[in-house]
């Protein structure tokens, strides 16, 4: 069939369907251009055999008759020396095929036309004349998210615009774009266009006949679209997470088949690369299930490459395709029952298995019960709940929710954890108010968390502890990653009363201005605001505080701060100073005598920031507060678990994770804990110095709240493995020459560590600082742990001697009587009765309030036999002319270990 072929009903059937502005038309030339004739156009110029004629589409009212998507190649293609369109017909075919199909499953029917040259036509016509801003949307809405088969076909919709333009006077102007008529001479080509069908065979047209679009076919798909994007947006307002990934593949055949294809290694090339698009279109609000999913399925394809799909996924941004996008086919029976558009629809569904129905009139729950042969409705609450998001715990759950009674009050971020909904009485005491009551039974109750849990538009982790949890910093209000501050929180912080210790946590906004000068401050001053020795050990710990579970995993233990000086040495300003640094808003410290229970809490809630514990006293302290205390202390260094009883008699396990920090007027003796220790001593110098004083003042002025949030991010992005191994290798330069114990040794790597993070975030910011010296550091710090410069702490044992020493001193054991010095091979032996005098021992310990740590007989004896300076513990020495059972000590050795033995050899002399 030819244009200039019709007969005079077609002629007229043609021109009804195709002319819709007159006044003007456009003519192809012999090169193949179109030019515009500023003349009217008539029906002789049309069905004129030479000409080639276009129309613009758009009449004077902004109206349209007909549309068309124009499937062509581009340019660069089209336009090669060595082109072939038979090489590019089949690809074109596939597009126009897919495209044609798009609109079939929506009810719409399209003819395909042939250009004569290198392209397809897809000629949509209407019943009346449609407002042309309706169809243009109309077209996008259905074409916009079509994928093309090879990346060198592109498409034009037309109509292009929706109006055409007006001068200043309201008259029209301009003429839009055109198009040129089927069935016409391609005066490039030398070939007439023609119609077909789906198959591309060539096939004639009656033009009286053709299928035409109604105007609530547009408006049904311009809809639907709409409802599409709106619901995805309010999931997306809302946060709401799928759920049910598994339902996915289980209701849709597509999906299931483009996993199949993965599995067999047929995803390759254009075809291939759509329908792994597709794939991940649905997944990817799903988050990182979905994205695991992916990688587990598309692992399976040989051109498979991670890094490529997750830059791809990355970039993903618009809405889960439509079923007709993926299928190019009508939507299934089991997503139309699911009343989706959409294959995410099948991922929110959930199991709806209420074993009671529950209707809900003026803020009223309602059950329906079966009385007789009908089903009546019996009251059973004077409120209603509407869930809001539920925080899932590592063994519970809870949910946030507002309460509304049927007296007309709303209750707002109600908390009730799964523990609520097991009686009565406890829900009742959870929902808080009277006006709200609940009558039905305890099943009845069951059945009403099962049916308020359907409704639970959001799903989210929840945790009791907070810090850094899964790379993923967690406070209240903040989510912090390498990447930044997130703005929606994945991980959120739960524990229910106003003193929960996350609220304690307050970090201030500052703007990147306000930012630098507050570091510009703090970096200028903290080194003045006590002796290097001081303040820098105590900074450094800061500085490594959010990342204690992973100093601490990789070190075997995570060091406590041990804080000693007089009173009115700046311990505990200073120490306000570094809880306003890691984001307190009150700055008061916990006090060492507070209840074991809350503080057993305190220390459980965070993994990374600092619990300081002030007054360290023993004699204002009772005895079980101090065990507590030094218990607590000795589990922290590993995060070790202490358990708890419930009234139930269950146990319930808290992890003593927290960085510590203990302060006071009395030092710490015992030798397990001084291993587990970095400790710093105060001095009188900040009382004495007016400049440390103004110094204390200018930081107490700054903001440090603001501090944390922007120094975690740059935490989480550091090789900390590295830094650690880097701050290892600087201690064991230091002290290759003598024997220092490991835990020691590890917490000066810590303590190296912080330093490093210190000057390596000053430099981010390009701010200056003045390092200490770290070898006198080290030194320093050493030597605090253990009192001397051997490397070892004082263990048990040597403290015990020690302390026989002064009870010689004391005259509370006696030479020659209790202990005697001897000479045995050539060695200088001391010999003390140690099973006459221990008893003696522990009641002088008792009195005197002994600082050192207190064993059992039998864990000394045990102890005796590891002590390299020991020759014995049961050896016969003469006192006298009478044999004793002695506990024997080398003194060259026991010197040499740093054991002060001066005051029995002054009894000696």
């Amino acid at each position: 069939m030819k244009k200039p072929d019709l007969n005079e009903v077609q002629r007229k059937a043609y021109w009804d369907l195709f002319v819709n502005r007159y006044d003007t038309y456009t003519r192809q030339l012999n090169n193949g251009e179109f030019s515009r004739i500023d003349q009217p156009l008539t029906p002789e110029i049309l069905f004129n055999k030479d000409e080639n004629i276009g129309a613009y589409q758009l009449n004077k009212d902004n109206e349209v008759k007909w549309a068309v998507l124009d499937i062509d190649l581009v340019k660069k293609v089209h336009s090669s020396s060595d082109f072939d369109i038979n090489i590019w017909l089949p690809k074109l075919q596939e597009q126009t095929k897919n495209a044609y199909f798009l609109l079939k499953a929506k009810g719409i029917e399209s003819m395909i036309e042939f250009s004569g040259f290198k392209g397809y036509h897809l000629w949509l016509f209407f019943g009346n004349l449609i407002d042309a801003k309706l169809v243009e949307k109309f077209m996008h809405d259905i074409f916009d998210s079509m994928h093309p088969v090879d990346e060198a076909i592109e498409w034009e919709i037309f109509p292009k615009q929706g109006r055409l333009g007006v001068d200043d006077e309201g008259n029209v102007k301009g003429w839009g774009n055109f198009v040129k008529f089927p069935l016409q001479l391609h005066k490039k080509s030398g070939n007439y266009s023609y119609f077909v069908d789906t198959d591309f065979n060539k096939i004639e047209i009656d033009f009286t006949i053709v299928p035409k679009v109604d105007l609530s076919q547009i408006k049904l798909q311009i809809t639907t679209k709409l409802e599409h994007k709106n619901s995805v947006e309010k999931l997306k307002t809302v946060n709401i997470q799928p759920t049910n990934l598994k339902n996915i593949f289980d209701n849709c055949a597509k999906l299931a088949e483009i996993r199949q294809k993965a599995i067999d290694d047929e995803l390759n090339e254009t075809q291939g690369h759509k329908l792994r698009l597709a794939l991940a279109s649905v997944l990817k609000p799903f988050g990182n299930e979905g994205y695991t999913e992916l990688i587990n399925i598309l692992s399976h394809v040989s051109d498979f490459n991670e890094k490529k799909t997750g830059e791809q996924w990355d970039s993903i941004n618009q809405p889960p395709h439509l079923c007709e996008t993926i299928c190019g086919i009508e939507r299934c029976d089991n997503i139309l029952k699911a009343g989706g558009t959409s294959p995410i629809k099948f991922g929110y569904e959930k199991y709806n298995g209420i074993p009671i129905k529950f209707s809900e009139k003026n803020s009223c729950y309602f059950k329906h019960e079966k009385k007789g042969k009908q089903f009546i409705e019996k009251q059973v609450s004077t409120f209603t709940i509407n869930p809001k998001e539920l925080l899932v715990l590592e063994d519970s759950d809870c949910l946030k929710c507002d309460v509304r009674s049927s007296m007309g009050y709303s209750y707002k971020n109600v908390l009730l954890e799964n523990v609520d909904w097991h009686t009565r009485s406890k829900f009742l005491k959870a929902l808080g108010h009277q006006d709200c009551t609940f009558t039905g039974s305890e099943n009845d109750l069951q059945a009403l968390c099962s049916y308020v849990n359907t409704k639970v538009p959001i799903r989210k982790t929840g945790t009791k502890k907070i810090g850094l949890i899964d790379n993923i910093w967690v406070s209240e209000g903040f989510n912090i990653t390498k990447e930044g501050i997130q703005e929606e929180l994945k991980i959120v912080p739960f524990e229910k009363g106003s003193n929960a210790f996350y609220h304690k946590i307050k970090y201030k906004s500052l703007s990147d201005v306000e930012y630098k000068n507050m570091l510009t401050a703090f970096y200028e001053n903290i080194g003045k605001v006590n002796e290097p020795e001081v303040i820098y050990p105590l900074i450094s710990w800061i500085f490594t505080t959010p990342l204690k579970t992973i100093i601490g995993e990789k070190l075997d233990g995570y060091p406590l701060v041990f804080i000693h000086g007089s009173q009115g040495s700046g311990k505990t300003t200073t120490g306000q100073l570094m809880l306003r640094l890691v984001g307190y808003c009150d700055s008061q410290p916990n006090s060492c005598t507070m209840r074991p229970f809350p503080m057993l809490k305190l220390l459980s809630a965070n993994n990374g920031i600092p619990i300081l514990l002030d007054e360290f006293k023993v004699s204002d302290m009772r005895s079980d507060q101090v065990d507590s205390l030094l218990r607590y202390m000795r589990k922290s260094y590993k995060g070790e678990f202490e358990q708890k009883g419930r009234a139930d008699q269950t146990i319930e396990e808290y992890q003593l994770i927290a960085p510590m920090i203990v302060m006071g007027e009395w030092n710490i003796n015992q030798p397990a804990i001084k291993e587990r220790l970095i400790l710093i001593r105060f001095t009188e110098k900040v009382k004495k110095s007016r400049a440390m004083q103004i110094v204390y003042e200018k930081l107490k002025s700054i903001e440090l709240e603001g501090f944390m949030p922007k120094y975690i991010e740059f935490c989480l992005k550091q090789d900390i493995d590295t830094l650690i191994d880097e701050a290892r290798e600087i201690v064991e330069k230091q002290f290759q020459s003598i024997s220092v114990a490991p835990r020691i040794r590890n917490n000066l790597t810590t303590m190296i560590l912080g330093l490093m993070l210190f000057r390596k975030y000053a430099n981010k910011h390009n701010i200056s600082t003045n390092m200490p010296d770290i070898k006198e550091l080290l030194n320093s710090q050493l030597k605090n742990i253990t009192g001397s410069n051997n490397g070892n702490v004082k263990s048990a044992v040597d403290q015990l001697i020690e302390e026989f020493g002064v009870m010689a001193m004391n005259q509370k054991i006696t030479l020659d009587v209790d202990y005697t010095f001897a000479n045995v091979k050539k060695k200088e032996i001391l010999a003390i009765q140690f099973k006459k005098i221990f008893p003696q021992f522990k009641e002088y310990a008792q009195r005197t309030n002994y600082e050192g740590e207190l064993l059992d007989k039998d864990s000394y004896l045990l102890l005796f036999s590891d002590c390299k300076y020991i020759v014995g513990n049961n050896i016969n020495v003469k006192f006298g002319k009478k044999a004793k059972r002695c506990l024997v000590l080398d003194i060259s050795a026991t010197k040499k270990a740093g054991i002060d033995l001066d005051v029995f050899e002054n009894e000696l002399e």
